[in-house]
């Protein structure tokens, strides 16, 4: 960006050639991203698998305390 006489700020104009390099730019750091993301999936599969498992149990054990301490609260209740 840049000032013109007046002091507003314009964007410069990019030619046709310019976009067309950002273009290809952007395809070729977009095919090695996904190069890099696949390979690292590929190579720890397993571990992630596992890791979303545990993540899973995780998760029902945050649902599993509630429950239970609400069935506590029930119980006594009950017995008054």
């Amino acid at each position: 960006m840049f000032k013109d006489e007046q002091g507003k700020k314009k964007k410069k104009v990019k030619t046709a050639e310019e976009i067309a390099e950002e273009k290809k730019k952007l395809i070729i750091a977009s095919d090695k991203a996904k190069e890099l993301l696949w390979g690292y999936i590929g190579e720890s599969k397993c571990l992630m698998f596992f890791g979303l498992f545990l993540n899973l149990l995780g998760m029902i054990g945050e649902f599993a305390s509630p429950l239970f301490i609400g069935w506590v609260i029930d119980a006594i209740v009950a017995k008054k």
